[in-house]
């Protein structure tokens, strides 16, 4: 501190007229590196506290001239500064007043001058220029703004009766004197001159400015818009283009003393904003308005980072060191803008950047995510090739999807739901109660070119009005009973549900390509939910996904989720999922049975298309030569009489009826060409019920050879064809029925090019039934061998026939039956093996009856023989024979009949 007179004067004036001490400890400059005590300055003699002619201001206003100076007469004359509030506005008075009197005014501060409200009075005192500062006592703040009108000859009214109209307006928040400048480049200028109580900040007056300018009723009649006004809080430079390289710059309007940067090739381009000097020489143009915020000037422009590259990898190397809470919004904002340059990433670049946004990530629970996110979609940009390779070597394009995955699972949920989207990346996040979950729809539309992109989340499955009228290009929805699937310790600890977009699936065909080497087809938008913490599958209700089809000429709509079971290669998978409504070249409506991310595949594996081929050739092939034997086996059954009399013919032709019908419809109805859903359906409910009658008569062929092996009946003949009839064509009909009942039909859904049960139903309406029947017929079937051992120690020649024909039946019973059992094998690596074992023995079941009951079995063969013979020449011993022959057949082999 410099040594000055003032303070030894006022230690002097208050011993002299008080006759009190005052000590003053501390030291002052006296000379450049001299030291001396304050009241020992020895410059100070004949100094008078209160001087004669003492100059003061006397003006109210924000600003003074040198014309509202008056001198103060009378004994210790001092300056007197008095600020009030009256409402909003602040009153500023300056007079001249005596010592005495001002100190006694000031006393009153402590009672007046607490709180800056209306009624509020302070007051000071003063003898030099102090008094005549903007900001006297620290109780005021003096800030200037700066505001241009674009198009300002279109309005009604002068720029002078503007300034007035702003001032009136702006009175209302504060106290205001608002000048005009003159005119810039087409733009009308004015300046904003305001003096507020010392705790309001600049940012916070500027928000009120722009609330009034933006709100006003009396501007906006003289025909102010809000397009074209801008607000400016500091000195600036002017917006500026400049070329290189055939391309041109577009440099924003930047605040003198900072440097603009803007996207150039590989990284940044900058120019300084330099404050303009009086000596500076400029052939920049130089603004004619004496108040104009556009003083600055531009340095010409660095453009030497353009081109490189190399300080894209070393600045993410410094960033990848740095990482914290503290400089967060900074790191994110120069992510953002490094990555806007990731169409020039390495692999080195790509490897940097996902590890910096795993970090950075770790911390969104308490940071905001909006940079991290738009800096995650431009990411997306990076070429597959990079991003193949980094895949390789890092699993960066792995890693990526689990952030896009993590963000909405921690970022903070103040709203009841929050959705952000951009040109290839959206996500949504939604608040749940377990107890209120009604359902939730999540979708979105990118629009062209990542341009009009939106989001929307309904709290029920289905969008609301406004949502059905938007295009929205995919959508999923997840039913009411979603939570009800679950445990309750699980139901207790969900909060939210999260979603994901993303515009194409390129990051899924990296992430594939770079392990299977595969290439797939996806033709929509890849949609994802999820329940943080849980895995949620076999759910009682399907969740829906609407995919509209960006390619209409591509075919072959199969319903795919993202497939990462342990131990597997990650990759699309239709498992579980089917088509539950096709518009033809433009919606597809999927229905999964779990949450994951879900999209819609129109071209499949090459391996898996070959295999397919396969075991269509094979299906077709064995189905067409299993109708035609069954229709044979059926013809030879009931054509001979002596055959159709045996019951165990009549279950066998009711059997090879009913395989007969299913594999006639197979050929024929589940085909490609059946389009509409009702005709998918149909075909779906007879497959159905037909395959389940197939296996009811296989039960009754089981429980058919146990009672005529094990019990022998006799009495049970008359009715049980009856009630078997009954229960095969019966039971079977009550499952279709109520399978079609629940849900409206929508049980049976499209799966690729053919209609069939979704999840819960297969395993409910169908899967069980198989179960049940194999486990009965191997019951029957133990229980016959059990009976072959007991009768082998017999050595009674009666059963010794019987034996025989039973042993043919163990492969009856296998190819009727126990074939099925090749589906339960068919996981993992022994699925193609079990597949094609279960393709050839089951669509060869016809012809395997057929080699059995009309070839192998000689009670047939003779009887057939005989019938030939007869036609050839009447024979009566041969009639004799025969009929001797058929009372044989009739009395001893009925039971057991192959």
């Amino acid at each position: 501190m410099t040594c000055g007179c003032h303070l030894p004067a006022f230690v002097n004036h208050i011993k002299n007229v008080y006759n009190r001490s005052v000590t003053v400890r501390g030291k002052c400059q006296e000379a450049p590196g001299v030291q001396i005590p304050i009241l020992n300055y020895a410059q100070c003699k004949d100094y008078s506290l209160f001087q004669r002619n003492l100059q003061c201001q006397t003006c109210s206003k924000m600003t003074c001239n040198e014309s509202s100076v008056t001198s103060c007469p009378g004994a210790e004359p001092v300056c007197r500064f008095a600020m009030s509030m009256n409402g909003v506005t602040m009153k500023i008075e300056k007079s001249c007043s005596t010592y005495r009197k001002c100190v006694e005014a000031m006393r009153n501060n402590t009672l007046t001058c607490n709180k800056w409200t209306n009624g509020t009075s302070c007051v000071g005192c003063c003898v030099g220029n102090i008094c005549n500062k903007n900001d006297f006592l620290d109780w005021t703040n003096f800030f200037v703004f700066h505001l241009t009108f674009k198009k300002f000859s279109e309005y009604k009214i002068s720029a002078e009766n503007l300034s007035k109209a702003m001032e009136r307006e702006l009175t209302t928040t504060g106290t205001f004197t608002i000048e005009y400048c003159g005119l810039d480049r087409n733009r009308t200028i004015f300046a904003i001159y305001s003096k507020p109580y010392s705790k309001t900040s600049k940012k916070q007056l500027l928000r009120n400015i722009s609330q009034v300018l933006n709100t006003s009723q009396t501007l906006r009649n003289v025909g102010v818009q809000q397009s074209h006004i801008d607000l400016f809080d500091e000195m600036v430079c002017d917006e500026s283009t400049t070329s290189n390289n055939n391309q041109t710059f577009s440099w924003p309007m930047t605040k003198i003393g900072t440097t603009a940067e803007i996207p150039c090739h590989a990284y940044l381009a900058t120019r300084y904003c330099s404050p303009r000097d009086s000596e500076m020489a400029s052939s920049q143009y130089m603004t004619t308005a004496k108040c104009s915020p556009f003083t600055g000037i531009w340095k010409e422009p660095d453009m030497s980072q353009c081109n490189d590259t190399v300080r894209i990898t070393e600045r993410l190397n410094d960033i990848a060191k740095s990482i914290d809470t503290a400089n967060f919004d900074n790191i994110s904002k120069e992510m953002l803008n490094i990555s806007n340059k990731s169409i020039y990433f390495k692999e080195v670049d790509a490897e940097l950047v996902v590890g910096i946004h795993e970090k950075m990530v770790s911390l969104i629970p308490k940071v905001s995510a909006n940079n991290t996110l738009r800096s995650i979609n431009n990411l997306i940009n990076i070429p597959e090739e990079v991003l193949a390779g980094a895949e390789q070597e890092k699993r960066s394009a792995n890693r990526l999807l689990d952030l896009i995955q993590d963000i909405p699972e921690k970022i903070s949920l103040e709203e009841q739901q929050v959705t952000a989207i951009y040109s290839n990346l959206g996500i949504g996040v939604a608040k749940v109660k377990n107890d209120t979950f009604d359902g939730l729809f999540y979708g979105v539309s990118y629009g062209t070119n990542g341009t009009d992109a939106n989001a929307w989340i309904n709290p029920s499955p289905n969008p609301d009005q406004q949502e059905a009228d938007a295009k929205i290009m995919a959508s999923i929805s997840l039913p009411r009973s979603l939570l009800k699937h679950l445990k309750d310790e699980e139901r207790s600890s969900v909060s939210r549900i999260t979603f994901f977009s993303m515009r194409d699936d390129k990051l899924y065909r990296v992430t594939q390509n770079a392990s299977t080497k595969q290439n797939v087809r996806i033709n929509s938008h890849v949609l994802a939910a999820n329940i943080p913490n849980l895995s949620v599958s076999d759910l009682d209700e399907s969740v829906n996904i609407s995919f509209n089809i960006l390619d209409q000429n591509a075919t072959n709509p199969q319903c795919v989720y993202w497939d990462e079971s342990s131990g597997l290669s990650p990759g699309w998978s239709s498992r579980g999922c089917g088509i539950s409504k096709h518009e033809s070249g433009k919606e597809i409506v999927c229905s999964c049975y779990h949450l994951t991310s879900f999209a819609l595949l129109m071209n499949v594996y090459q391996a898996e298309r070959e295999t397919d081929n396969a075991l269509s050739i094979i299906s077709k092939t064995g189905c067409a030569m299993s109708f035609v034997c069954l229709v044979l086996t059926i013809i030879i059954h009931v054509c001979f009489r002596k055959l159709w009399d045996l019951m165990s013919s009549k279950v066998l032709v009711s059997l090879c009826y009913s395989l007969a019908v299913t594999y006639f419809i197979f050929l024929v109805g589940m085909q490609s060409y059946v389009q509409t859903m009702a005709g998918c359906k149909a075909v779906a409910v007879l497959l159905h019920y037909f395959l389940l009658t197939s296996l009811a008569w296989m039960s009754v062929e089981a429980f058919h050879v146990f009672l005529s092996v094990v019990v022998v009946f006799k009495r049970y003949q008359t009715s049980f064809m009856k009630n078997s009839s009954i229960l095969a064509w019966g039971i079977p009909a009550v499952i279709v029925i109520i399978t079609l009942a629940i849900n409206s039909t929508n049980n049976y859904i499209k799966i690729a090019e053919v209609c069939w049960l979704n999840i819960p139903s297969f395993f409910a309406a169908f899967l069980t039934p198989v179960v049940m029947v194999l486990i009965f017929n191997f019951i029957m079937f133990s229980r016959v061998i059990k009976r072959l051992i007991s009768t082998q120690r017999n050595k009674r020649f009666e059963h010794k026939r019987r034996k025989v024909r039973v042993l043919g039946l163990v492969g009856l019973m296998i190819l009727l039956g126990f074939t099925w059992v090749f589906a339960f094998f068919a996981v993992r690596e022994a699925t193609k093996v079990f597949e094609y074992l279960f393709s050839i023995f089951n669509t060869l079941q016809g012809m395997f009856i057929f080699l059995f009951y009309c070839v192998y079995k000689k009670d047939t063969r003779d009887v057939i023989i005989e019938s030939v013979n007869k036609r050839k020449r009447a024979n009566p011993r041969r009639v004799v024979a025969g009929r001797r022959f058929g009372n044989e057949i009739e009395d001893r082999r009925a039971e057991t009949n192959f």
